[in-house]
């Protein structure tokens, strides 16, 4: 079922499993005793793309995994939207909410390196490369981008994060960083001491990101060509938290 669902044959899916084809034939057809190695390899593979097996009251059923922002994508064997893009890989920018509005199945927006945007394409024409971080685990939080000095209207760390749909970026100034820290140093951070801050401190400030977002606490702002919730994390954010940010571990090269 999860085979088909991909549009593979048995020789793909053996490609992808790193195993015999005569192998998989014989586990689809039930020939002879399969080895646990081999089963593991075949749902390795299929659960690479983003095929989900679940066990049921009603017995074992295949999903696909819905589509996320920021999760790494290429185009299906078969699609026909080859000719559009001019590179392999691209990126999950948007994702219908659920349930969708129209067709059979939800649809999705994607950046192709050198391509235009890819605008409300059925997920059925992609398959998963890689996972976009999810909210569940703060250390899927510690991916973020450092701008310089000013740049733009920002001066600080942004972090970027995913609610499951679409990208949500957090701006932490470094004023606030410079607040919290007062006590601990002689001179000005550099943004990049800066972003050692927020990645020493992600566990905190990633649960002041998420109670922020998912309260409503956020900005759209205009940013990478499209609009994204912007979340800003305050020194009273820090304060109300009721946990202070510490140092990371190379302080000594601060003061």
């Amino acid at each position: 079922m999860a085979r088909a669902a991909l549009g593979w044959n048995t020789a793909e899916l053996a490609k992808r499993a790193g195993i015999g084809i005569a192998t998989v034939n014989r586990f689809e057809l039930s020939q002879g005793e399969t080895t646990t190695a081999t089963i593991a390899a075949v749902q390795r593979a299929l659960e690479a793309t983003g095929m989900i097996f679940d066990q049921t009251p009603e017995g074992r059923v295949v999903k696909m995994r819905r589509f996320r922002a920021g999760d790494l994508v290429r185009l299906r064997p078969q699609s026909r939207l080859h000719t559009l893009v001019k590179s392999e890989i691209g990126k999950i920018v948007a994702v219908e909410p659920h349930p969708p509005q129209t067709g059979p199945t939800y649809r999705v927006w994607a950046d192709f390196p050198g391509s235009d945007r890819l605008n409300g394409i059925f997920s059925f024409e992609f398959e998963l490369v890689k996972a976009a971080p999810e909210w569940s685990s703060t250390a899927d939080l510690a991916a973020f981008q450092v701008l310089r000095e000013g740049t733009g209207d920002f001066d600080g760390v942004i972090v970027h994060c995913f609610d499951g749909q679409k990208l949500v970026i957090a701006l932490i100034q470094r004023a606030v960083l410079e607040d919290s820290l007062s006590f601990g140093l002689e001179r000005r951070p550099t943004i990049t001491q800066c972003a050692d801050v927020v990645e020493a401190n992600i566990s905190i400030l990633s649960d002041l990101i998420k109670a922020k977002y998912f309260s409503g606490d956020y900005r759209m702002l205009d940013r990478y060509g499209s609009t994204y919730p912007f979340v800003e994390v305050s020194y009273a954010d820090i304060q109300a938290g009721g946990k202070a940010l510490h140092m990371p571990s190379a302080q000594h090269s601060w003061v």
